[in-house]
């Protein structure tokens, strides 16, 4: 299995270059990429940037500064694209042609696609090396301006997202289309003064919240969508005691019962408007959770109303929450935030004297006979559904663990 990195630099007058680079070779450790939505495990949120560090060797100075010689870097290293790609094959394919059952022969599978951030660069002097830390392209939001000229009070949650995000650069890196933009709550602004001078990231947490909405990256295309999962199951993944499948989970590494995430009392800041589950908060007490957005004003009722009542129906109840470690493979790669997901993982026997695990119809039962342990701790039925919510690739490991919250 093999990884490789390229990189494409700025020309002299300040565009890219036309083709990648690749530097593979000179990479002495990769970071693990990451795509994450709701990643505090207390709270609830929208978006995450994927952030690691490539480390090269620069012995030979191709990765310095660009008031250095030898760099390939010749306007800027900000902002440089960044390629990762994975492979089952370790070496190309040089000559011939065959086929091998159902087995894919190989083939590059783009992993991640995102700028190096300059900012963090580092350059270790007594090691040869140049440390570059990389961000997904929904970084480049924290930098961009609401286009305030652009934007009036009355435009929908829809028009102001799409405002946002279909800038330059952002719109150059990454599809941005209208269709694509389908906030699960879509309300009328009241007033828009309070984004002025302010950055899209820094305005679109809190947009997106009330809009019940997340923003994610898929294929370099950008969308906004509501939480919903997909409508039908695109993979299932199979646990060692499993009769229907091939076993494809290392771990289930961390297991919650959802009642972090049980938010039943929403509320606006600075009045006396709520939204309530009673028989949630019967259960589990009041789980309180507070909100506000800036272009509602607080005569709107209805609006306010729309936006506690539908993320108080998203999150009242608990609903499972785990991590699943899986090895990285094409189907496994191609799995993306809000896929819906199974997971097979039944009740474990073991035998009680350690030697064969009985079957009813295979043996006699006598006084002798004893049933085999069950490990309970964990079992999953295959019809409960889950969606992907992050998605964080292991290099080095070669495993993928996916962060998945019960439909």
């Amino acid at each position: 299995m093999r990884w490789r990195v390229y990189f494409k630099p700025f020309l002299d007058g300040g565009a890219y270059a036309s083709e990648y680079t690749e530097v593979t070779s000179d990479v002495a450790s990769l970071g693990n990429p990451a795509q994450v939505i709701d990643n505090n495990d207390y709270n609830v949120g929208v978006i995450r940037n994927s952030g690691f560090q490539i480390t090269l060797r620069n012995d030979h100075g191709y990765y310095s500064d660009v008031d250095t010689l030898r760099s390939i870097f010749r306007y800027t290293r900000r902002n440089v694209k960044v390629k990762i790609t994975w492979d089952i094959r370790d070496y190309d394919l040089i000559c011939g042609f065959f086929t091998c059952d159902t087995e894919p022969l190989g083939g590059e599978y783009v992993v991640f696609e995102g700028l190096i951030n300059d900012v963090t660069t580092i350059s270790n002097i007594v090691a040869q090396q140049a440390i570059f830390s990389v961000l997904g392209y929904d970084s480049l939001l924290d930098s961009i301006d609401v286009p305030y000229a652009s934007i009036s009070a009355g435009q929908t949650f829809t028009q102001l997202i799409q405002a946002g995000i279909d800038q330059s650069p952002f719109n150059t890196m990454v599809t941005v289309a209208g269709s694509n933009i389908t906030p699960g709550t879509d309300l009328a602004s009241d007033n828009v003064s309070a984004y002025e001078n302010k950055t899209v990231g820094s305005i679109l947490k809190n947009l997106l919240l009330a809009a019940n909405s997340i923003l994610y990256i898929k294929s370099n295309t950008v969308y906004v969508t509501d939480r919903t999962a997909s409508a039908t199951t695109d993979f299932t993944f199979y646990g060692q005691a499993t009769n229907s499948g091939k076993e494809n989970i290392i771990n289930i590494p961390k297991y919650r019962d959802g009642m972090a995430r049980v938010f039943n009392w929403w509320t606006w800041t600075d009045n006396t408007y709520r939204s309530r589950d009673t028989t949630s908060v019967d259960k589990y007490g009041i789980r309180a959770k507070e909100m506000h957005l800036e272009i509602i004003s607080d005569a709107s009722t209805s609006k306010i109303q729309a936006i506690l009542d539908a993320n108080k129906t998203e999150f009242a109840f608990p609903k499972i929450e785990l991590d699943l470690e899986t090895p990285i493979w094409y189907d496994t790669l191609a799995l993306n935030i809000l896929d819906r997901v199974a997971i097979d993982y039944p009740t474990i026997y073991i035998p009680y004297d350690g030697g064969d695990l009985p079957r009813y119809g295979f043996v006699t039962y006598d006084g002798t006979a004893r049933y085999p342990y069950e490990q309970w701790a964990l079992t999953i039925d295959v019809s409960t559904s889950f969606k992907i919510m992050s998605k964080k690739i292991d290099t080095k490991k070669q495993t993928i663990t996916f962060g998945l919250r019960e439909v």
